[in-house]
């Protein structure tokens, strides 16, 4: 996937150069300590924003690109690829509710709940979590009262894991799954799983 996606820039930018090691050391800089973009290792963390495919890193190269333009940069920083990120997972998340509004009405709130928060917790922290956010904010429509009334914290959660929002860590493969296609979980959430 490196040898592609440098390909692709030393054609957009008109760079000719040879060697893909080149290419990217040339659009790219280190910012010290974490923040290193040069070398592959800097591609590598690149891909840790995406779902490792070739559509995913350019568009993440592309939006980086662009925010380093308008600072009037023409080399890529860490800094760079964190605000495409955002921007992308912003835009991901959007079309994520506007995708499922319909069937699950409480999805905003829901997903909302989660902010804050952090990226791991166990089932039964996530179920305390999602009622006391529900019981406690006065701002929801009618549609979500009534929604979250029939769903309870755990038919939110069951919603949430079914649209992609939430994975649930597989201790044997030691990574999360996740459902993308409005699925029912097939298995039952335990309150020690962590989500």
């Amino acid at each position: 996937m490196f040898n592609l996606v440098t390909k692709r820039i030393n054609s957009s930018l008109g760079l000719k150069l040879e060697n893909s090691r080149k290419i990217w050391e040339r659009v790219t800089a280190d910012q010290g300590l974490g923040s290193e973009l040069r070398g592959e290792g800097g591609f590598k963390k690149c891909l840790q924003f995406t779902l490792y495919r070739p559509r995913d890193i350019i568009s993440l190269l592309n939006k980086a690109f662009f925010q380093s333009l308008s600072e009037e940069r023409d080399t890529l920083i860490m800094k760079d690829i964190e605000a495409a990120a955002k921007m992308i997972s912003k835009a991901r998340l959007d079309d994520l509710q506007k995708e499922y509004y319909a069937i699950f009405p409480s999805i905003k709130p829901s997903v909302n709940a989660f902010m804050g928060t952090t990226s791991k917790m166990s089932v039964s922290v996530v179920l305390n979590h999602v009622e006391k956010y529900f019981t406690s904010t006065n701002n929801l429509s009618e549609k979500e009262k009534v929604d979250y009334s029939l769903l309870g914290a755990d038919g939110v959660l069951r919603a949430l894991y079914s649209v992609g929002f939430v994975g649930i860590y597989d201790k044997q493969s030691n990574i999360f799954t996740f459902c993308h296609d409005g699925r029912n979980p097939d298995r039952e959430f335990r309150d020690n799983d962590n989500v």
